[in-house]
């Protein structure tokens, strides 16, 4: 078994190459055939899939830049391709280099990740592979969201399938919609439209509202950002405010889906906060774990409704000293 992986609260924001592109924020497309690539992406993408594999789209994302504080930021073309046999993403290489191509199977996938900020958006999708945890990122234009959504809505799908969840009686009760209702606009919308695919049921729902401590009485500093923790028949799904650096809140999320399967319990420990969550990932020999600090109070509303579905809580006592 490997060591892990451990996810951040907020998506990454990977490093880029040297300048390729004199555009801003390019707009992406949605293609249906490695003939509509560049032949650099294309031939990567081709010599990974496996034999029988179908293509069922492509998420293309042209070189770009990004807007710094002082200077700008260059990526890369990126292409996700979308398969039968799970997920490839390509990678344009430095000039003389082939391109970088990786391979994640429906079956080996840890979680999918996506933040948005404004125009800006970053994808990524930790997977297996050889018994390690592994990850793929892109970064993107978000006016190309509505693309991309229904494409990872279908390979999540094929994650559920290929490695079934545990069960959940027809007869269980789910979270109704006046209950989503209660929690604030933005993240009630989120969860409805963006996290609940179609069909699928809600089962446990938490919400820890973002918290401020005042400092020199006229200014104040975010101490965690609003979190929604939400337990379904397929995913462990998280929406995760984008933390603010000024007094302001923030405008950007991030939504995580990790699907049931290759979860294997949550570990609570004391923390600053009150309690540190850690949701433990196993998918072909490699874990990998989310952290979340919450409340007290959120954390034991939380771990009521996970063990009330038979899942696995371990509580660490381990720095109970150290917290006091």
């Amino acid at each position: 078994m490997s060591s892990g992986r451990q996810l951040r609260s907020s998506a990454r924001r990977s490093e880029a190459p040297r300048r390729v592109y004199p555009g801003y924020m390019g707009r992406p497309y949605f293609v249906r055939s490695l003939a509509d690539l560049s032949a650099d992406l294309a031939s990567a993408a081709q010599a990974v899939l496996p034999p029988g594999g179908e293509v069922r789209g492509i998420f293309d994302v042209p070189p770009q830049e990004f807007p710094s504080w002082a200077k700008y930021r260059y990526g890369p073309r990126h292409a996700l391709i979308f398969t039968s046999a799970g997920v490839i993403h390509a990678q344009t290489a430095a000039l003389g280099q082939p391109a970088q191509v990786h391979l994640a199977p429906a079956a080996a996938i840890h979680y999918v990740q996506v933040g948005q900020l404004l125009l800006y958006g970053c994808l990524e999708i930790g997977y297996a592979a050889n018994g390690q945890a592994q990850h793929v990122a892109l970064e993107f234009n978000t006016v190309g969201w509505d693309l991309l959504q229904p494409a990872l809505r279908e390979l999540l799908r094929d994650v559920s399938v290929v490695s079934p969840p545990p069960p959940v009686d027809a007869q269980t009760p789910v979270i109704s919609v006046a209950e989503i209702e209660r929690l604030p606009f933005k993240f009630a919308s989120g969860l409805q439209i963006y996290t609940l695919a179609p069909g699928e049921r809600l089962l446990a729902l938490a919400f820890q509202p973002g918290l401020w401590s005042r400092r020199l009485l006229i200014s104040r500093r975010q101490v965690t950002p609003a979190i929604v923790l939400a337990l379904t028949d397929r995913h462990v799904s998280l929406i995760e405010e984008e933390r603010a650096l000024t007094s302001k809140p923030s405008y950007g999320w991030t939504f995580t889906f990790i699907p049931r399967h290759g979860v294997t319990g949550i570990r609570c420990a004391p923390a600053p906060l009150g309690r540190l969550i850690s949701i433990e990932m196993l998918v072909e020999g490699a874990t990998a774990t989310h952290e979340l600090e919450l409340t007290a109070e959120v954390a034991a509303t939380w771990e009521a409704q996970w063990r009330g579905r038979g899942a696995q809580w371990v509580e660490d006592i381990s720095n109970a000293g150290a917290m006091g």
